[in-house]
């Protein structure tokens, strides 16, 4: 699953709306303030999403580590 699909999943949960509306655009006037509510929560989550495939453990092990330390100096 792609990194955009994740964040189209996530926002449409948090927003109670159907993602296949929002995917094509088919939102009531009413939801949209949810919608960007849920788009700042995600914003503003100490997320990383990797959505390449077919790696093994050393290399999640690896990137992990890396994310840490990203995390650490940016003050997460």
């Amino acid at each position: 699953m792609s990194e955009a699909e994740l964040a189209r999943r996530f926002i449409a949960s948090q927003a109670s709306v159907r993602g296949e509306d929002l995917s094509k655009g088919r939102v009531p006037e009413a939801s949209w303030p949810k919608i960007v509510k849920a788009s700042s929560r995600l914003a503003d989550a100490p997320l990383w999403i990797d959505d390449s495939g077919d790696i093994g453990m050393l290399e999640i092990a690896r990137r992990h580590a890396g994310c840490t330390r990203s995390r650490a100096d940016s003050g997460w």
